[in-house]
């Protein structure tokens, strides 16, 4: 896991396959995956919870990040086993909401200057995708993409600028609500 990238996409950029992961040694990472967490008492004692801000998406790459500046290290076990079904609790829009809200917040205040300036073209590359893909101007966008992902994108941006954290406030989950049931939320601005 990188802190760079806020991903944790080891298997894929190592080409190492999945089956045999289990069979490398524990490996230190900048952040653990927040699905299946093991702590001790004395580290949540001297790092403090999560920070609400987060609510959920990039809590744990926060949280991590405040263990490592108090001498903590965390590590990934591939040997160890659990399950953890994708989306099975977050609608994927409230999750794009979040993440693209979130990434934002977390990139503020755990990036030095320089990272987040070399991370700000492409970041400005992705929301105007997003705009164009939400007001229909892009065809045959990816599935995971789609005008409904788009607008929940540009509410999260809306509010990181808003400095509306935590979970969200009632009108947003009303937008999020009619995204995640595909009906057509009301037409003001995101």
């Amino acid at each position: 896991a990188s802190f760079a990238t806020g991903e944790t996409g080891f298997r894929r950029e190592s080409g190492v396959p999945y089956e045999s992961l289990k069979d490398l040694p524990p490996y230190r990472s900048e952040f653990a995956c927040g699905c299946c967490l093991m702590v001790s008492r004395h580290v949540v004692e001297s790092v403090g919870y999560f920070d609400e801000r987060y609510f959920a998406f990039y809590d744990e790459a926060e949280w991590c990040a405040r263990m490592a500046k108090k001498g903590f290290q965390s590590y990934v076990v591939p040997e160890a086993h659990m399950f953890h079904k994708v989306g099975g609790s977050t609608p994927g829009v409230v999750m794009t909401y979040l993440m693209s809200r979130n990434r934002l917040l977390w990139m503020k205040e755990n990036l030095a200057i320089r990272s987040r300036i070399k991370a700000w073209p492409s970041i400005l590359k992705e929301s105007v995708w997003h705009l164009l893909n939400h007001l229909g101007l892009i065809s045959k966008a990816k599935m995971y993409s789609t005008r409904r992902s788009s607008r929940a994108y540009l509410l999260g941006i809306r509010d990181y600028f808003r400095g509306a954290f935590g979970k969200w406030d009632e009108p947003t989950g009303k937008k999020l609500n009619a995204l995640s049931d595909g009906r057509r939320p009301s037409t003001d601005q995101p």
